[in-house]
């Protein structure tokens, strides 16, 4: 898809700008580790994980970690599908798109 959009924004503004495109997606992947990992911190406490009993957790912390752990996915899957719903972009336009840059740049498609 990525390489698509490079496609859709050339034929817009007449210019590459993969780099571009690359270092948000590359930004946003990094953004997304970091708060899942400042996220794990928090979830843990408000299941009420408690490092002192080890393996011993109570059998409501154990059902809590597993909702999280369930239902966690499930909400950040909804959102990207969703996302992708939205997103306007077909494989016929894409094909489109590409047969228009190539008569462009002077090649056949």
């Amino acid at each position: 898809m990525i390489a698509d959009v490079c496609d859709l924004d050339e034929l817009d503004n007449g210019n590459r700008r993969e780099a571009t495109f690359g270092a948000i997606y590359w930004w946003n992947v990094k953004l997304g580790m970091a708060l899942a990992f400042a996220f794990s911190g928090h979830l843990l406490n408000i299941t009420g994980f408690n490092v002192a009993l080890n393996g011993n957790q109570s059998a409501h912390t154990l059902l809590m970690m597993r909702m999280c752990d369930i239902g966690v996915p499930i909400l950040t899957s909804v959102i990207a599908i969703a996302a992708v719903a939205m997103f306007n972009l077909t494989e016929e336009r894409a094909h489109q798109i590409r047969l228009e840059l190539e008569k462009r740049r002077g090649k056949s498609a």
